[in-house]
């Protein structure tokens, strides 16, 4: 059985998690859980996440509890999480000269 889902979630966006068999059946999960290092977080029976950007840069374990259906117990299915900052951009972009300095001239007019 593995969790399926985006273990790189951006945060402030929500994130669906689902967990497959071992034929790639869809599996109820009882309860989700999420721990950092011990301490648990949050738990919810949806599998919906929103990390919040105080998250950014930790793991995280996500557990699924779900009934194994041939001994028919309650098993265990972790994954790790480790929350992005949010949707990286570029800001700025330039050229510098050999003394590090900002270079006023772009790619096209040195080409020329």
């Amino acid at each position: 059985m593995k969790i399926i889902g985006d273990i790189r979630p951006y945060t402030n966006k929500n994130y669906t998690y689902t967990v497959l068999d071992n034929d790639g059946g869809l599996m109820f999960v009882i309860l989700w859980q999420v721990y950092h290092q011990t301490k648990l977080i949050t738990e919810n029976g949806t599998g919906i996440l929103k990390f919040g950007i105080n998250t950014a840069g930790n793991t995280f374990k996500l557990i699924a509890k779900v009934r194994n259906p041939e001994t028919n117990k309650i098993e265990d299915v972790t994954t790790e999480i480790h929350p992005l900052a949010g949707m990286p951009k570029i800001v700025d972009f330039y050229w510098r000269d050999v003394n590090g300095e900002k270079n006023s001239r772009t790619r096209n007019s040195l080409l020329r």
